[in-house]
């Protein structure tokens, strides 16, 4: 809710950015602009690329070599690595039971409501506006009037926020639609992603294992050693789960773009497989590149946060973890469109972010009113789906004879929404694609998929008064 409060003054305004229809190529070399600043088309999807920022490939290459040194050295003086036994083996199959279930039912609600997603996004945006009254009645029943009054005002803000982009409603659905008819023609995407917990999961063990051998032998080693390898441990983990998530991110980015540009009879084979070997090859500079920018301030946002657990300087801690949390969702968000423009125009992480914010500018806020509305629907694609997933969980403990408690439920339902949310992480990444793509080249869409390129302009033309027009500043460089 705090998003829309920020953005509900430039809502209003949005309609007020010159528009002008999208020149042709003819006309575009009638004014003189006759370089292209991507590459070509068929450069982006035949090996076309070159590696970029190489000096971040290179760090994030060496920095894993000195993690696995340390885990080393530790663990041998420590003796810490005896840390999975065979007791953890049952709760190791059961979650994996859990995160398998989670993978299946997420998908297969995700494709079923392809088929009414129009109603199933009006539904979703009228309940973000009636559940904080539930809330407050609840909180109002119960004595607590006080509590009341932060849904009360969510509420009301979900109200107007609804009121403003109720016309933009169309175009989300349309976005999402394609997204979706696009994963059920590369569905080794919903794999790709599964399999990136594997990684996470393992650095997650092994970062684990080294911290606690680390705080073992403290006393074995200067103090100030044993923090700077804490902080050394702890970026690293911040920074691999971000460039494994971005793996998956700009994997999907350049498959769906593959989709876009290129009708089916003559799409490259094997899209998948090429969007993801260039991600850990070519693209992975760009990927560490941003993915370190995101993991300093978490660091910097656990140091807060630690700092604030010491309750001294309370105000001024309070006040620089809201920064930093506003920080960090601001550079998620640039992060995010430029890694597509890193998969899709194979442009270097800084330059792709220059295109991200020309976009921006010319299209006033439609990318972020797109995205506060198809996040809206994933999140509760997510806990519909983890619902499902603890109602299954709980039945089958019932059945096994398990005794039943709130534990069970809870622990289910959390390993539910996080698997959903990686399958509805791929739809995000595609979400973002395309958005990019129909802004900067639909007529490419026109061309290999008219359907959904009627769909899309269809439902722009709704935004903007009956007319397919788009900004006149091209978010090109």
């Amino acid at each position: 809710q705090s998003t829309w409060e920020n953005i509900l003054h430039i809502l209003a305004h949005m309609d007020s950015v010159d528009y002008e229809p999208l020149p042709t190529l003819d006309e575009d070399a009638e004014k003189g602009i006759s370089e292209e600043p991507f590459l070509k088309l068929n450069e982006r999807f035949q090996g076309g690329f070159k590696y970029k920022d190489k000096p971040f490939l290179i760090a994030f290459v060496a920095h894993i070599g000195v993690v696995l040194f340390i885990f080393v050295k530790e663990s041998v003086q420590a003796h810490a690595c005896k840390c999975l036994t065979r007791s953890a083996l049952p709760w190791l199959l059961i979650l994996c039971g859990l995160c398998l279930l989670s993978f299946i039912t997420g998908a297969i609600i995700l494709f079923t409501l392809n088929r009414f997603l129009k109603i199933f996004v009006v539904t979703v945006m009228i309940a973000s506006c009636f559940l904080p009254l539930i809330i407050a009645s609840a909180a109002i029943a119960s004595g607590h009037w006080a509590a009341s009054i932060p849904a009360l005002t969510s509420s009301g803000l979900a109200v107007v926020f609804f009121h403003l982009i109720r016309s933009r409603i169309d175009f989300a659905t349309a976005v999402l639609s394609v997204v979706v008819s696009c994963l059920r023609d590369n569905h080794n995407l919903l794999l790709v992603a599964m399999f990136g917990i594997i990684p996470q999961a393992l650095w997650t063990l092994l970062i684990g294992v080294t911290l606690y051998a680390t705080v073992l032998t403290k006393s074995l080693e200067p103090a100030a050693i044993s923090w700077l390898q804490c902080i050394f441990l702890f970026i690293s983990l911040f920074w691999t789960f971000q460039v494994i998530r971005n793996v998956v991110h700009v994997t999907t980015a350049g498959t769906v773009a593959a989709w876009f540009f290129f009708p089916d009879n003559s799409r490259p084979q094997a899209s998948v497989r090429d969007s993801l070997k260039k991600s850990v090859t070519v693209s992975l500079g760009s990927i560490c590149f941003g993915s370190l920018l995101i993991a300093i301030v978490q660091l910097v946002r656990l140091f807060v946060y630690h700092a604030r657990k010491q309750r001294r300087y309370q105000t001024l801690t309070r006040i620089a973890q809201w920064i930093a949390v506003l920080v960090e969702g601001v550079m998620i968000y640039f992060n995010k469109y430029a890694l597509v423009y890193v998969a899709v125009y194979g442009t270097p992480f800084v330059q792709s972010a220059k295109n991200m914010g020309h976009m921006i500018q010319s299209r006033g806020l439609s990318a972020v009113v797109n995205d506060d509305i198809t996040g809206t629907v994933l999140t509760f694609i997510c806990v519909l789906n983890s619902l499902l997933v603890s109602s299954i969980a709980m039945m089958l403990a019932s059945l096994f004879g398990s005794s039943l408690s709130s534990s069970t439920f809870t622990a289910s339902f959390w390993v539910g929404y996080c698997i959903t949310g990686v399958v509805t992480s791929v739809v995000e990444s595609g979400v973002a694609t395309i958005f990019v793509c129909f802004m900067e080249e639909s007529n490419a869409l026109k061309a290999s998929h008219i359907d959904a390129y009627n769909s899309l302009a269809s439902a722009w033309m709704v935004v903007y008064g009956g007319q397919f027009k788009e900004p006149i500043s091209m978010s090109r460089p």
